[in-house]
């Protein structure tokens, strides 16, 4: 079967996005491990708690991570006092997750940290082509998510 310049260039894409997706957690894991003594996965549940995430499965699905994954970095975070866990008031067999003021402060640093680390591994491309590409990548995944638009 003869693939079309279409299907090429659609796979091209995406053996570049998993090369850069394995680049992009390398280089976030040592800024935040270095700077903070965390890992990338740490600041993704942080991440997902303040964009509105409530409940482990809910973590998991946002960040498409196997749920006993998110569980075991909850529990870490919880330990470390940065994420509360409480059993939801309407089912009791629900947990309900939320964010301290000590790992809301912990993200908006690990935020810093971070985009300061991944403009230094890419420091050839400027701030208009870094937005282009991540204008389109926004674009792919809504169009993934709603395909009717």
């Amino acid at each position: 079967m003869e693939l079309s310049a279409r299907q090429v260039a659609f796979l091209e894409f995406a053996r570049g996005l998993l090369r850069l997706d394995r680049s992009v957690h390398e280089v976030i894991d040592r800024a935040v491990a270095t700077e903070l003594g965390l890992r990338a996965r740490q600041v993704f549940v942080l991440a997902a708690l303040e964009r509105g995430a409530r409940h482990p499965g809910a973590v998991a699905r946002r960040l498409n991570l196997p749920a006993p994954s998110v569980t075991r970095t909850v529990e870490g975070l919880v330990a470390a006092g940065h994420v509360t866990r409480r059993r939801s008031t309407g089912d009791r067999r629900r947990v309900e997750l939320a964010l301290t003021d000590r790992g809301q402060a912990l993200l908006a640093r690990a935020r810093g940290t971070l985009s300061q680390g991944l403009a230094d591994a890419w420091p050839h491309l400027d701030t208009a082509r870094v937005a282009d590409l991540a204008e389109g990548l926004a674009e792919m995944v809504d169009a993934r998510e709603d395909p009717v638009g």
